[in-house]
């Protein structure tokens, strides 16, 4: 599942999205979900899509997890057993 969002003001693209845990980042069966917020750089990069993943080990997208958007959050829900990795890109404008 992908969830893009839009990064916030600026003249430049977007060189780097740091992904900042709000809650932690161990999932166990009492806390299945967690949000994360994030910060682009340099701060006064262009409006840009993110597209958030949730990906295992190998960067194939996991159907273990969910991703989705509320507000400025990004929240994973742990749907099943495994390791799960965060995503964020962007495209810079590129045609890739």
């Amino acid at each position: 599942m992908r969830i893009t969002g839009e990064a916030k003001s600026g003249d430049r693209p977007i060189r780097k999205i740091e992904i900042l845990p709000l809650e932690g980042t161990h999932m166990d069966e009492d806390h299945r979900t967690l949000a994360f917020g994030w910060r682009t750089l340099p701060a006064n990069a262009v409006d840009q899509k993110i597209t958030w993943q949730v990906t295992n080990v190998n960067g194939i997208v996991s159907p273990s997890a969910t991703v989705s958007q509320l507000e400025d959050r990004i929240l994973v829900h742990a749907e099943g057993d495994g390791e799960y990795y965060l995503r964020a890109s962007c495209n810079n404008g590129a045609d890739h």
